[in-house]
């Protein structure tokens, strides 16, 4: 893989990847977006994590700061706004998926987002004409979400989900095409924060199962 892009957007430090065709037997295009919330540049000067590094040294690299309309970025406005291309705000209700999920293999499928009419709100009431799943719509194959940040197993009431990638992969109208943000990427682990940390191994299964569509893929690691 080679690095294309570093993206420091709103607290999310998202490092884009173009997988190059003969990585996968399908001959199509694929862009990784790996996200590490909460993660600044001074984060990564301090601590070098050297797969980070690496790649960056081995490819282009750049950054861009990603502002919202709220005074303070949220996580959920933050993957908003990558997923609308423009000045988003996530409301306190997004970031979670609505009523059952129909799955095919590691992958939910058609997920509703919750809280996208919060978000048309609150992008009406600033006077930004920013859609919310512009990137998708905009795109001729599919987004996929992968990652799970919940604060708990199962996450603390009311819709204190973490499954952010959801806002970044939806569609216009609140939905996402192929999704692995479930319970399944978590395991329990009693010294961790909120006594969950996610599961690599599911996690990794995730992203080849991605890498085998030709798709752009948004990945959370979730710690």
């Amino acid at each position: 893989m080679r690095l294309k892009a570093l993206v420091l957007a709103a607290g999310v430090l998202a490092v884009t990847f173009a997988v190059p065709p003969a990585a996968h037997a399908q001959p199509c295009a694929r862009t990784v977006v790996f996200t590490l919330p909460g993660v600044t540049w001074e984060d990564v000067e301090n601590f070098e994590p050297p797969e980070l590094l690496r790649l960056t040294e081995s490819g282009a690299a750049g950054s861009m700061s990603v502002r919202t309309n709220s005074s303070r970025t949220s996580y959920a406005s933050g993957f908003a706004t990558i997923g609308a291309g423009a000045r988003i705000d996530g409301g306190t209700t997004a970031g979670a998926p609505v009523g059952s999920l129909r799955t095919d293999g590691v992958f939910e499928v058609e997920v509703q987002v919750a809280g996208t009419s919060e978000i048309e709100e609150l992008a009406d009431d600033a006077g930004y004409e920013a859609v919310g799943g512009a990137l998708a719509s905009s795109l001729e194959r599919p987004v996929i979400a992968i990652g799970n940040g919940d604060p708990g197993m199962p996450p603390p009431a009311p819709l204190r989900y973490g499954r952010y990638t959801l806002l970044t992969a939806m569609d216009p109208g609140g939905v996402v095409e192929l999704a692995a943000t479930g319970p399944s990427l978590l395991e329990v682990h009693p010294g961790a924060p909120f006594g969950v940390r996610t599961n690599q191994a599911a996690l990794e299964e995730a992203l080849d199962a991605a890498l085998e569509q030709c798709a752009a893929i948004i990945v959370d690691q979730g710690d």
